[in-house]
């Protein structure tokens, strides 16, 4: 089991990867669970202050989404707000007005404070993800889509003039990639990226220069694929395309029995079936 978490690279290790490395211990994160907190904690990081407490439970200051200005003076009257260096975003189930009207006036403190101003970290840039699907008026399933993570970093970004700029700690970004190839020691010449976003999986992919797999499961529709195929813009063109990853697999067992075939008829065995 720690073998293979081990072997896992997410997108919230990378930005607690990230905050270490430019010497940030003090973020405050944006979170609906306790995940990104665990990773935090891994690589020694513990004087953040989040939206949720360890166990995931959301904070009292921030059950309510309203923007209210008794409990945002509250909030930033806090001791750990005039500590804050950074603003971590990750996918939140719960973001509201009232976190990003903190995220605002946290990063205006700074401002006026005359000190450098926090970078804002989001753990991916997908615009939206797929909750699932239901059943539509026609029979025909209807996908549930929802707010990304990089919606809210671009919700919270928009609130300045101009932009503030955000750095993400997901596909596709460099950050992401050096991980990958210097942590984890992957050859990309010989990778595959699988995935069900165009502009952030695939993307990736390509622009790391591995072979991509766009599947049909997830976020991306038929129509889109096509249009993928189409485009002038080659990074979001994927090499190949299947329904869903199940059929990758079946792909693959067929190529494995092929193999076996061959190489037990170049041994002399005859004709074999397996």
């Amino acid at each position: 089991h720690v073998d293979r978490i081990a072997m896992c690279v997410t997108s919230s290790h990378t930005a607690a990867l990230y905050l270490r490395a430019m010497g940030l211990y003090n973020p405050f994160v944006v979170a609906s669970d306790g995940a990104l907190l665990e990773e935090l904690r891994s690589v020694g990081i513990h004087k953040y202050h989040a939206t949720v407490l360890d166990s995931g439970e959301p904070r009292r200051d921030f059950v309510s989404a309203k923007q209210d200005a008794a409990a945002l003076a509250r909030v930033l009257a806090a001791p750990w707000a005039r500590r804050v260096d950074s603003i971590v975003v990750t996918s939140d189930d719960t973001f509201s007005a009232r976190k990003v009207a903190v995220v605002v006036n946290l990063l205006n403190m700074a401002d006026e404070a005359g000190k450098p101003p926090p970078p804002l970290i989001a753990c991916a840039s997908d615009r939206g993800h797929l909750l699932g699907t239901s059943d539509g008026k026609s029979g025909l399933p209807v996908r549930l889509r929802a707010m990304g993570n990089g919606s809210m970093a671009e919700a919270i970004s928009q609130c300045f003039e101009p932009t503030y700029p955000w750095i993400d700690m997901g596909k596709p970004s460099d950050v992401l990639f050096d991980l990958i190839v210097n942590e984890f020691e992957v050859d990309v010449s010989h990778a595959l990226l699988i995935g069900d976003g165009l502009s952030t999986d695939i993307a990736f992919g390509n622009g790391a220069g591995m072979a991509t797999l766009l599947v049909l499961s997830g976020s991306t529709t038929y129509a889109q694929a096509e249009a993928a195929f189409l485009s002038a813009h080659s990074l979001v063109k994927p090499t190949y395309v299947l329904s869903e990853l199940g059929t990758f697999a079946k792909e693959l067992q067929a190529i494995a029995r092929l193999r076996i075939a061959q190489s037990l008829e170049a041994k002399g065995s005859g004709t074999v079936r397996v």
